[in-house]
């Protein structure tokens, strides 16, 4: 028994897989130069990411501490601080 595809595998003609092939290999060099400047500098990156994770988390702690100070203040509590 066959199995249907919900792919559409039409062969392609030899000249559109040739087109695609030029255009992979046009950018191995490209992708080369990347992957090498990614290894030469991972302990930077790796330092920007973890302080992006940092920010981020500070951000949303920042975010909840604003909402429950301002819950506070619209319940009238925080009167006596002058908020």
């Amino acid at each position: 028994m066959i199995i249907q595809s919900h792919y559409d595998i039409r062969p392609r003609s030899l000249p559109q897989v040739s087109e695609e092939f030029r255009q992979l290999e046009a950018l191995t060099p490209v992708v080369a130069d990347r992957t090498t400047w990614e290894r030469q500098h991972g302990v930077g990156l790796q330092r920007l990411e973890n302080l992006d994770r940092s920010i981020n988390l500070i951000e949303r702690l920042d975010q909840i501490a604003m909402r429950k100070l301002n819950r506070r203040i619209e319940r009238g509590l925080g009167v006596e601080l002058g908020l």
